[in-house]
């Protein structure tokens, strides 16, 4: 999930008409957020979207080396991360204050 790649030939032919000066693309690495996400998925970040409950966005754990993405849900008052994968094994978790939102997740794409 570390490779950023901006210049990415699927980067540039997919990339969202109506979207922020500093919007990037990442290419999925890993089966955590599946079926939403998967890997090899072009995923577009917007730093300057906002997140709210129920979106998607790109997120550095503390202590963690490179960040993941995750759905924010709300429940009770109390926000947690949700990994979307069945039987993930760390499927919810609480969002704190030491969570870095990099990005909101404002499209998805996957070459034929």
């Amino acid at each position: 999930m570390n490779e950023w790649i901006a210049d990415h030939p699927e980067a540039r032919r997919f990339r969202p008409k109506a979207c922020g000066e500093r919007t990037f693309a990442v290419a999925a690495q890993d089966i955590s957020m599946a079926p939403y996400i998967v890997p090899e998925m072009v995923v577009y970040i917007d730093p300057d979207e906002p997140l709210t409950p129920g979106r998607c966005a790109l997120v550095q754990f503390e202590g963690a080396k490179t960040p993941v993405f995750r759905r924010l849900v709300a429940d009770g008052g109390q926000e947690y991360w949700s990994a979307e994968a069945q039987g993930w094994i760390e499927r919810f978790r609480a969002r704190t204050a030491a969570d870095t939102v990099i990005g909101t997740v404002i499209m998805r794409a996957m070459d034929d």
